[in-house]
């Protein structure tokens, strides 16, 4: 349902995109089905008209024969080529339309999922680009052969038995050894991946311990352990790999039978009496089209089993991303950020990040959040922000929860600065402006605020340089422009990740500068950083213990709302 500035929420997109393709799939498929079956006539009707024209020929000598068999030969043949041309336009176009209706809403939906949003884009990116594959693929192709089988069957059964139980008996036989020998070749890339793994295991393990092999003699029995290891997945493999070449080779034995068996059995049914007409031989050349899709079903049933994977994949992701309700556009804050009782943790059997946090945070305040990596300072940050929702408790602007604000409303009041500067695929005003219309005279203010107006008028057309141009920019330069992204529109309360993380000693004190300034105007932060020299800079250093924020030193987390009175700071040079 759309919010009020005509949003839709990622997962309701995803869905939406996930209920259109399957629409457009089926209406291509039901093309492709009818093409294919069309197809399939033309080449048989093909095949009969070659054969009447060798079976009359030599017993009429007419020329009206000949010319109306070499008219309905290139009719059939233009057909059969415009045929194969739709189809091929067809499979490119349904793959495109997959990939791009997909993209941008798996993309979306992956924010409101636990984790890394960059790592579960990457997951979701490669399972839309495996089901493009497979529809741009000999996978189609395949799946209609195999669908139009049981017609062909039917065909060559009513022509004559003996064509009808050839072709099944090495439709049988092709498909088991072909299974077979993509599961035997599987089998050996498993065993030798594993292999690779461990011996890189055990190659870091000794590079951790290596002062303690070399001092202590080991490095020859350590080295046996790697020969026997190696040997052990080496054997394996090979012996997999061996079996794979073993069944290829039975492939192509069978491939031969049946040629050969097609001409004893027409020689041993003419020598039996029987009237080996046009009809005949042509369901016999039939019988190549009806088995070629199962000498290779197994490589193409493993990238059915792929692409049926990654369109289950997206669909667990509708079912697994939380719904967010429509947000809601509250009047302008005063700023007072609190989190009250908060609790939160991923799935799983791990335990919770966050128990019973407290957290206040109120205008002109400046507050660093410190705590080693893995700690939770990131999450906690999206939390706050309402990307993330508690388990428990909850975090509120003005007493209400950040989760349940209207996005574009919340991003007028609050700047954000995620860990990693990720830019918009714009310009750079267009990036500062979030990609909305901007406001230069804004955009050139947020810049000179973060320190990065000198860096985007050096660059090759100043704040309209394509960000995605030939021109790189560095992590510090890109830093500097996300920090003006954040202060776009001057809002009151700044929540930034990894402060300064990518700027040099330089950059780091316009920051504290910058923090100093943002401060004296009545703007609250809420920062992480390693920065010794912006920690000084802080009202308050709050540090992540045990799932609680407690002041930097302390183990014991205080009760209650946590505020302090503000320490003594030093002095940052104007």
């Amino acid at each position: 349902m759309p919010g009020p500035n005509g949003s839709v929420p990622a997962e309701a997109q995803l869905r939406a995109a996930i209920e259109d393709t399957l629409r457009v799939t089926g209406s291509w498929f039901a093309l492709m089905l009818g093409l294919g079956l069309t197809g399939v006539l033309i080449g048989f009707a093909l095949i009969l008209n070659k054969t009447q024209l060798f079976t009359l020929m030599p017993t009429t000598l007419s020329r009206d024969t000949l010319f109306a068999a070499t008219v309905f030969w290139v009719i059939a043949l233009v057909a059969a080529a415009a045929i194969r041309i739709v189809q091929q336009h067809a499979v490119a176009a349904v793959s495109r339309y997959v990939s791009e209706r997909l993209a941008v809403p798996a993309v979306l939906c992956t924010v409101q999922r636990a984790g890394r949003p960059e790592a579960l884009a990457g997951e979701a990116l490669d399972a839309i680009e495996t089901m493009r594959e497979a529809f741009g693929g000999q996978l189609p192709q395949i799946a209609l052969s195999l669908l139009t089988t049981p017609l062909l069957l039917v065909l060559i059964f009513a022509l004559h038995w003996a064509a009808g139980v050839m072709s099944v008996a090495f439709c049988v036989a092709g498909g088991v050894v072909s299974l077979l020998m993509t599961r035997a070749a599987h089998r050996a890339a498993t065993v030798a991946g594993e292999s690779r793994t461990r011996a890189f295991g055990m190659t870091a393990d000794a590079m951790r311990s290596g002062e303690a092999v070399l001092a202590m003699g080991m490095l020859p029995r350590l080295v046996r352990h790697w020969v026997a290891a190696a040997a052990e997945g080496s054997a394996e493999a090979w012996a997999s790999e061996r079996r794979a070449e073993r069944l290829k080779t039975l492939l192509e034995i069978l491939v031969g039978a049946l040629r050969g068996s097609i001409i004893f059995i027409m020689a041993g049914l003419t020598l039996a009496g029987q009237n080996v007409n046009g009809a005949f031989a042509g369901a016999i050349l039939v019988i190549g089209t009806v088995v070629g899709p199962f000498m290779g079903i197994g490589a193409h049933l493993r990238s059915l089993t792929g692409a049926l994977a990654a369109w289950q994949h997206l669909r667990g992701m509708v079912r697994g991303t939380a719904p967010v309700a429509e947000g809601i556009a509250f009047p302008p804050p005063a700023t007072a950020l609190r989190a009250e009782h908060l609790s939160f943790g991923y799935r799983g059997p791990t335990p919770p990040l966050f128990r019973n946090l407290q957290l206040e945070v109120g205008a002109g305040e400046i507050v660093a959040i410190v705590g080693p990596s893995g700690s939770g300072k990131s999450t906690l940050l999206r939390l706050l922000m309402g990307i993330l929702r508690p388990g428990s408790g909850g975090a509120y602007l003005d007493g209400h929860a950040t989760s349940q604000w209207d996005r574009r409303e919340l991003a007028r009041h609050v700047g954000y600065l995620p860990q990693d500067a990720l830019l918009s695929r714009a310009s750079v005003a267009e990036a500062i402006a979030r990609l909305e219309a901007p406001d230069m005279e804004a955009v050139m203010e947020a810049a000179r605020r973060a320190g990065a107006h000198e860096t985007i008028i050096g660059l090759p057309c100043g704040y309209a340089t394509l960000l995605t141009g030939s021109y790189q920019l560095s992590m510090g330069q890109r830093h500097r422009i996300a920090l003006a992204r954040a202060l776009y529109g001057n809002p009151r309360l700044l929540v930034l990740d990894e402060l300064a993380g990518s700027l040099d000693a330089e950059g780091e004190a316009e920051v504290a500068r910058l923090l100093q300034r943002l401060r004296a105007e009545g703007i609250a932060v809420l920062f992480t950083t390693h920065r010794p020299n912006l920690l000084a800079a802080a009202d308050r250093v709050l540090a992540i213990r045990r799932g609680q924020l407690v002041p930097a030193g302390e183990e014991v987390p205080v009760h209650g709302t946590l505020r302090l009175a503000r320490a003594p700071r030093p002095a940052v040079a104007a």
